[in-house]
């Protein structure tokens, strides 16, 4: 079943296919694992056999091994399931078909500031996808080498259709607060709530009944909690990403000294726990630790 079946059902199912290359074929060669349609049938086969035997309508051979199907099939559902859970990563990763440790984002939008950290991502080899709805976005977003795709984070082609490769978290950075909520809320069941982030609120201190419920928002990111407009404003005005190594020498509160205050810390990465958007109430940061930033020019 492991080596000969499923190997072989495989190769005839996509014999002549162009759209499947072998590293694809071999890795649904290495994939069947059995489940609740095996125990199912096997249920009713059982059934089926008992009354058979009952009946004296089967070989006393065969009626005397009836009563062993169901557990040799759930055997099998067990064994290929545990064989395949182990092997599946791995081996993906093996054929080139997965990124090892992968942390790429996906941005819910593509102005000026989200195509700068973007970039600087991209630049260091962690995936990202751009998602906006705006025609001159995407098109700015792409001259820069970005995979930017027009349309909207909320729609079902995006949720149903996109493939997302490398991409574990998302960055909801629009200049719209309902949008960001909601789309973080969306993808909560794809990345995991703790891998859904939005940018600050525009009107931190809209009144309760005009403002977003805080239990229906996305975790807050950046430091120093920076809008829309906030981030906007440094990009246009010749704002750049810093990428910065902290040490047991320089620290964060060497970063603050040479760069300000008002640098906005977006994201952070070390070995340990990958990429991430940096927590709103960032405190100390370990040495060790990269930190990307925007900041203003000098």
């Amino acid at each position: 079943l492991l080596f000969i079946v499923r190997p072989a059902s495989v190769y005839l199912a996509n014999l002549g296919s162009k759209s499947v290359n072998y590293r694809e074929r071999t890795f649904l060669a290495a994939l069947a694992p059995r489940g609740i349609v095996a125990a199912a049938v096997t249920s009713v086969f059982a059934i089926e056999l008992d009354d058979a035997a009952a009946k004296g309508e089967l070989p006393s051979a065969i009626a005397g091994q009836a009563e062993h199907l169901v557990p040799v099939v759930f055997l099998v559902i067990i064994g290929t399931v545990l064989v395949y859970g182990l092997l599946a990563s791995p081996l993906a990763q093996r054929l080139g078909l997965a990124n090892r440790n992968a942390r790429g984002v996906l941005f819910a939008g593509a102005d000026g500031w989200t195509r700068l950290i973007a970039k600087a991502l991209l630049n260091d080899g962690h995936p990202v996808m751009l998602l906006d709805t705006r025609y001159e976005n995407v098109a700015a977003a792409r001259m820069v080498g970005l995979n930017a795709i027009r349309a909207n984070i909320l729609s079902e082609h995006v949720e149903e259709n996109l493939e997302f490769p490398g991409i574990t978290q998302l960055v909801t950075g629009t200049s719209n607060d309902e949008v960001n909520s909601l789309a973080t809320r969306e993808f909560a069941h794809i990345f995991g709530k703790a891998n859904v982030w939005q940018i600050a609120s525009n009107d931190k201190d809209a009144h309760p009944t005009t403002s977003v419920a805080s239990h229906r928002r996305g975790r807050i990111c950046f430091s120093e909690e920076p809008t829309f407009q906030n981030l906007q404003n440094l990009a246009c005005h010749d704002g750049v990403i810093k990428k910065t190594l902290l040490t047991e020498i320089f620290t964060l509160e060497h970063f603050h000294e040479v760069h300000g205050e008002e640098a906005v810390i977006l994201f952070l990465h070390d070995e340990g726990k990958g990429l991430r958007p940096a927590a709103a109430d960032l405190e100390n940061i370990p040495a060790g630790t990269t930190i990307y930033s925007l900041v203003s020019p000098k």
